[in-house]
């Protein structure tokens, strides 16, 4: 209860001030600080003379020479410690933990084990000159495989009360550069195609001699020869980079070997194809067998297909007595465990050198299946705050139901029917002393998706994007989306119905059908396009909103019934992740576009072209004016950048840059719906400000409003950007420090809103803001606790956007954020 009661008045510290409390947790706290402090000096005891501990390593790079990608080296040369630095858990070293278990061990030996992982992770770093020395020497070797066959690297080393801190100096030297590639095969067959592909080689002439080209060359010519039919080629018979630097020139040889002095590769044709649509492993019962289209598949028990063949067949891209190719194996394993009845995929395949002709493999696929039918009912409790002038506390609740049919129509079609029911309450709220207004929220949400392991393009339309008659010719985008859709894409119809109230402000209700396909080439990429589709929003303001409406146009103009359009084009999201597990830092980037009317545009300027009126095309026309229904004309796009850095094995940099404009276009449309106008701050956003808090730009709205009511600032332009440091506290907590900066703002001058607009001086509003968190991961989710603090205002207070009063207030006056799972 004190702990509800310190956070409602928005400082822990500032409630048990008034106590004696404060006192003991003091007192506590620096005991516990005192003891782990003397710990970590005791535990220079264990040391032997002229020990020390490894607290610290760094590397310098510089060099007369051009360094080329220089962050890049530098994060390759910290995987090749020969010791790593001491770790640390909640500001100590680890190794104060491991000396106190030992000790504990020796005093009483039935003192429960740690497992051998957690005696790892805390065993000391004693720092040794022989793996220091050869580091120095493995990094001097790196270098040289990138090609800085000069680099000179050497270590110092700082020691200050039993602690060593190393310093590596890196001086990579002049890079190599290749002047001539030459790559060799005996086989006349293979140079042939090697030749005609050279225009793709990882070792054009020019580039460093650098090892990771050649790997990479390496792995391109292996999967070249495979795809022309040699099955049996791979890595082995690449030979090593042959180098001549003779005339400072740079010559590189690669030969392709043969399997002996007398034999040449072999190619393959692909033989039958086997499919065992329902395989079960541990009944491995009487299977039937009948070919369809070239495919020979095993059903167990009953010729009857209750997965028909031509869902199979599509998803196969191996096709008799045509040469093996390794792409289109591998594009056929990864299509056909997309198949959401199918679970796994296991495929194998046979060389079968019968006498006469080219000889061939044999490729069998045994699939296992998931359970056609399944039904989910699930609840979960919600904590979090209201987005309004005084802070309350709302707990909410909410269930829903999921029912799925994986194969509903016998060709691996999945029915999704899921229904939502959510409340919030709020059990401050002291609005009527009589008759408190509890619900804060109210959501229902009904809706329905089936969809198709297949491209549905009717018209044909979408086959014109990027269309090559070279399959072979996919260097740009447009050719790549191309063979995604036809290849990739699945299907899905969606339909939706929404209803939503928002106590005291307003509610809406929504209807939606699409047609939208899921495009997943590899694990790295993800695109949704929405070809057809209709959102209707129809909302109702209550007075108090209504009231503010009436004193805001830019509100008004934006907050009505509206139909969003597109029969061609609807919106896309297109995901790519560059992770590396060889690298510490990967980027992540979301971007999408949405496009709403445009053929209504098109519709009614040729309507009013000819009629010679200016008229707008409406539903509903001869109605109330609350009932009308515009057809919505703007256009949106989005970008999410994000960034992440491993500092250490549990330590991590996050970075995220997210920007997004949003505008009508058209004579009819005034303002960009509500609905889909961008807003920051939140969990999920700035976290020193509530959801819709801040903006627009630097206006401060003085609008007397109900304090019960939630935020509502919304703008045309926004700008996002969050900056966290991660880093484990102890058993399952993580600890976060955090900055955030975002505003919003509207694209046209609005006089009744003064430095709303999006100006020159735009990068002096924003609302800037820090804090720190702690999160519970319990791997399948994560529970976190963010305490954000105000350091600039958008809008000057009491003079100046400098929150100095804020921030001599730390730590109280924090913004609590509840939620699940990470920020970004």
């Amino acid at each position: 209860m004190s702990l509800i009661r310190a956070l409602d008045n928005g400082s822990i510290l500032k409630y048990c001030r008034s106590g004696h409390r404060m006192m003991h947790t003091a007192l506590w706290g620096t005991g516990l600080a005192l003891l782990l402090l003397l710990s970590a000096c005791n535990s220079k005891k264990y040391l032997k003379d002229g020990e020390s501990f490894l607290m610290s390593n760094k590397i310098k790079i510089k060099s007369d020479h051009p360094i080329h990608s220089k962050s890049e080296l530098s994060e390759n040369l910290l995987t090749l410690y020969r010791q790593p630095e001491t770790k640390y858990s909640a500001g100590f070293p680890r190794h104060v933990y491991y000396y106190r278990y030992q000790q504990k061990l020796t005093e009483n030996p039935d003192h429960k084990k740690w497992d051998e992982e957690r005696v790892i992770q805390n065993r000391p770093i004693i720092y040794d000159s022989l793996k220091a020395r050869q580091t120095s020497e493995d990094f001097q070797k790196y270098l040289g495989v990138r090609g800085y066959r000069s680099a000179y690297v050497t270590y110092s080393t700082k020691t200050s009360n039993r602690k060593t801190s190393i310093v590596y100096s890196v001086d990579p030297g002049p890079r190599l550069v290749i002047d001539t590639v030459v790559i060799i095969a005996k086989d006349t067959a293979l140079q042939r195609i090697v030749d005609e592909s050279m225009e793709s080689s990882f070792i054009p002439e020019k580039s460093p001699l650098d090892i990771q080209l050649y790997t990479q060359e390496k792995q391109r010519l292996v999967r070249l020869l495979q795809n022309h039919g040699y099955a049996t080629f791979d890595g082995n018979f690449v030979s090593p980079l042959e180098v001549d630097t003779s005339k400072n020139q740079v010559k590189v040889v690669l030969r392709l070997l043969n399997p002996t002095d007398s034999t040449f590769h072999q190619q393959y044709l692909v033989g039958d194809i086997n499919v065992y649509p329902d395989y079960s492993i541990t009944d491995a019962g009487h299977y039937h067998d009948t070919i369809v289209n070239q495919i020979k598949y095993f059903l167990p028990d009953t010729n009857l297909f209750t997965l028909k063949p031509e869902a199979i067949s599509r998803n196969v891209f191996l096709h008799p007595f045509e040469y093996t190719n390794k792409d289109n194996l591998d594009h056929t394993i990864r299509n056909l465990g997309r198949i959401e009845l199918i679970k796994f995929v296991s495929p194998s395949a046979l060389l079968d050198s019968t006498p006469g002709g080219l000889p061939t493999i044999d490729y069998t696929f045994l699939l296992t299946r998931n359970k056609k039918i399944n039904f989910d009912l699930n609840g979960e409790l919600t904590y979090s705050n209201i987005a309004s002038a005084e802070r309350k506390s709302l707990f909410g609740t909410s269930f829903s139901t999921n029912y799925r049919d994986r194969n509903i129509f016998g060709r691996a079609e999945v029915l999704n029917v899921n229904l939502e029911l959510g409340f919030e309450f709020n059990f401050f709220n002291k609005q009527t002393e009589t008759y408190p207004q509890l619900l804060n929220s109210l959501n229902i949400g009904l809706g329905t998706d089936l969809s198709f392991r297949r491209f549905m393009d009717p018209l044909k339309i979408y086959h014109m994007i990027g269309y090559s008659k070279d399959p072979e010719k996919t260097t740009n985008f447009a050719n790549r989306l191309h063979k995604w859709l036809v290849e990739d894409a699945s299907s899905r119809l969606s339909m939706g119905f929404g209803y939503v109230v928002i106590t005291d402000l307003y509610d809406y209700y929504n209807v939606n059908a699409n047609l939208n396909y899921d495009i997943q080439p590899d694990p790295f990429k993800k695109l949704t396009i929405t070809r057809i589709g209709f959102d209707l929003f129809v909302p109702t303001a209550k007075p108090a909103y209504q009231a503010i409406l009436d004193n805001n146009k830019f509100l008004q103009e934006s907050f009505g019934n509206q139909l969003f359009t597109g029969f061609l084009f609807r919106n896309y999201l297109y995901e790519v992740n560059s992770k590396n597990k060889a690298k510490p830092g990967h980027f992540r980037v979301l971007h999408s576009a949405e496009l709403s009317g445009l053929e209504m545009y098109a519709i009614n300027s040729i309507a009013n072209e000819i009629s010679g009126n200016q008229k707008e095309i409406v539903l509903n026309p001869n109605g109330k004016p609350e009932d009308v229904v515009q057809f919505s004309q703007f256009a949106k796009g989005e970008i999410d950048i994000r960034y992440y850095r491993d500092l250490s094995r549990n330590t991590t940099f996050a970075l995220k840059i997210n920007t997004g404009i949003a505008s009508p276009y058209g004579p009819y449309t005034k303002q960009v719906p509500y609905p889909k106008q961008f807003y920051v701050g939140g969990a999920l956003s700035n976290r020193a400000w509530q959801i819709r808090q801040l903006g627009p730009g630097g206006y401060e709205d003085t609008t007397p409003i109900d304090p019960n009511l939630p935020y509502y600032q919304t703008g045309d332009f926004k700008i996002d950007l969050s900056a966290e440091l991660r880093f484990p506290l102890f058993w399952y907590f993580d600890g976060v420090v955090f900055m955030d900066a975002a505003n919003v703002w509207i694209l046209k001058y609005d006089p009744t809103r003064p430095e709303a607009d999006l100006s020159h001086n735009f990068y002096k509003e924003f609302g800037v803001g820090y804090g720190y968190g702690i999160r519970l991961d319990l791997d399948f989710f994560i529970l976190r606790l963010d305490l954000g603090y105000k350091l600039f205002n958008p809008y000057p207070v009491n003079g100046s956007r400098y929150l100095k009063a804020n921030v001599r207030r730390f730590p109280s006056g924090a913004e609590p954020q509840i939620a699940v799972g990470l920020p970004f």
